[in-house]
């Protein structure tokens, strides 16, 4: 009659499993977060856009949603600096140190003799412009009775894209990229780290 193992495989103590694990671990956080010292080594950090080209692109996607809007609205800047520049040291992707995010933010205005927009048409319309180009819903309260906000991003660049309303009806645009090494390439410090 075989004898059948259990608990433990052979040879094996929970002290090797343990080490093991712990090894397996650590392997997977370093693949995940992108570090730039593997076993003493340096490994290239991926190039991405210059900082230019996201600020050029951020203003094509800001363009993008004006062209969508009704009648003829004017962009008023939400916030200073009218770009934002952001480091990306606690960056959501858990990438390296050193990159920026560009950000940008408007108020859209309309002028005194126009009529008010429809926010629900407008609402609907981006909505359906952003799905059908198969970007992601980050955030969608395009629905909402009062205080809407739609939030996607694209998947094929990493830009976000948003519109909110406020509580009195105001709607505010805003667009910002991935991030990325300002000149496009890590600096030889950004590899040391």
């Amino acid at each position: 009659m075989t004898r059948r193992r259990t608990g433990r495989l052979s040879g094996i103590t929970p002290l090797v499993c343990a080490a093991v694990t712990a090894v397996v671990g650590v392997s997977i956080v370093v693949v995940l977060t992108g570090c730039s010292v593997i076993w003493g080594r340096t490994v290239p950090l991926r190039p991405t856009i210059t900082q230019q080209q996201a600020e050029e692109q951020t203003d094509q996607y800001i363009r993008d949603i004006v062209a969508l809007l009704p009648g003829t609205p004017k962009l008023e800047p939400g916030g200073f600096p009218l770009v934002s520049e952001m480091t990306c040291d606690d960056a959501d992707d858990g990438g390296p140190r050193g990159r920026v995010t560009v950000t940008r933010d408007y108020w859209v205005r309309y002028p005194w003799n126009e009529d008010p927009p429809n926010n629900t048409e407008i609402f609907n319309k981006l909505y359906a412009y952003w799905t059908g180009r198969g970007y992601q819903i980050r955030h969608d309260e395009h629905n909402a009775p009062a205080s809407r906000d739609l939030d996607v991003e694209n998947p094929k660049d990493g830009f976000r894209m948003g519109i909110q309303e406020a509580i009195n009806g105001q709607l505010s645009i805003g667009a910002s990229s991935p991030c990325v090494w300002p000149g496009g390439t890590p600096s030889p410090k950004d590899e040391r780290r």
